[in-house]
């Protein structure tokens, strides 16, 4: 199913920024007087609940600068579920659809640190990706031909995608989809958890230097629980 696209005009975004203004100038001062009365409340010595909405509110200031700062990271307004139903044209199918959800929800877990669940939500938007490439590119019967008999997966359709010359997916797409493949696996499958030994050692996902590779004069020595060496800083980090 197809639909056509059509870009908003400036008064159309205008038109809708002004309804959304109007709504929550109407929820500020419900809010501010609901503040206002529990303020009363407590100067009274008088008996007070805090309501779920004060309580999210709470946590939601508690980290808003946090989730500004990602939001940048995110990208600018417009996308990562900032304001999509203004900024975008409409969708053109189902696929494409989920897609774009996907990246909304992605976006908004790395912008409020659910940062696992934004690998899972990632990682599924981009096999839907490679999905709708395969399909744009007209190669869904040579797919089917080459996994005829299983469910294709996100590394399946890397691999396919690799391999097929018909493809021409850039290089660098394919090194950062398994890049975001390998990062999926890791944590859904909690590879990271099995490997108790990080915790007392230095392991490649570090950015710490062994004390053993460190150079002094002299060279740097673990004797009786004691660091000694020439300028060692020693930071212990639990």
């Amino acid at each position: 199913m197809k639909t056509e696209s059509r870009k908003l005009s400036s008064k159309e975004i205008s038109n809708i920024h002004l309804e959304w203004y109007s709504s929550l100038e109407v929820s500020l001062r419900q809010l501010s007087d609901k503040v206002s009365a529990k303020m009363q409340m407590i100067r009274e010595n008088k008996e007070y609940t805090m309501g779920d909405d004060e309580r999210l509110l709470r946590m939601f200031i508690a980290h808003l600068d946090e989730y500004v700062s990602r939001a940048g990271e995110v990208g600018p307004f417009g996308v990562g579920g900032i304001e999509p139903d203004i900024s975008l044209p409409p969708i053109r199918d189902a696929l494409i659809d989920t897609i774009r959800q996907l990246w909304n929800d992605a976006s908004m877990a790395y912008i409020h640190g659910n940062f696992r669940g934004c690998i899972f939500l990632s990682a599924t938007m981009l096999e839907g990706a490679l999905k709708l490439t395969i399909k744009d590119k007209g190669m869904e019967e040579e797919l089917k031909q080459r996994f005829p008999k299983k469910k294709v997966m996100l590394g399946d359709f890397i691999n396919f995608l690799e391999q097929n010359n018909k493809a021409l997916v850039p290089k660098e797409v394919i090194k950062l989809s398994k890049a975001v493949n390998d990062l999926r696996v890791a944590h859904i499958h909690l590879l990271v958890e099995e490997e108790p030994q990080d915790f007392v050692s230095i392991s490649p996902r570090d950015e710490f230097v062994p004390l053993a590779e460190f150079k002094g004069s002299p060279p740097i020595q673990i004797k009786d629980g004691y660091v000694s060496g020439d300028g060692v800083t020693l930071i212990v980090d639990f």
